[in-house]
């Protein structure tokens, strides 16, 4: 059975792109990432439940060289230290990101309202 050109072409291009994937790949594991990422850990409370999901993710962090920031409220809600003031601190953040979520609710309502109807 003879080969003719295409196919032998059609071949060679199948060959060189599985090596240049594979080689890809290779360059892709090999390098190490430049920053490290940094995580931030909010927790609901200081019950024995978030102080146990809070001690798993420093021990992951540890693991995968991850810097990790974890915050664990009093649940007194007016303590320094606690999820009211974390919200007062980033106060604008929050209601730009309400603002944008209640805008985005209300368009999808109207959409939903003039095309269900």
């Amino acid at each position: 059975m003879k080969m003719n050109a295409t196919r032998i072409s059609v071949w060679i291009s199948v060959v060189a792109l599985a090596v240049a994937i594979l080689s890809y790949r290779a360059a892709i594991q090999a390098t190490p990432p430049s920053k490290s990422a940094r995580v931030l850990f909010l927790a609901g409370g200081e019950s024995p439940f978030w102080q146990l999901t809070a001690a798993g993710a420093k021990a992951a962090a540890e693991q995968y060289k991850v810097k990790l920031t974890v915050h664990l409220p009093e649940d007194r809600p007016n303590s320094p230290s606690g999820w009211r003031a974390f919200q007062r601190k980033n106060s604008t953040a929050w209601r730009s990101a309400q603002v944008r979520l209640r805008t985005r609710a209300l368009r999808f309502a109207t959409w939903l309202a003039r095309y269900t109807c």
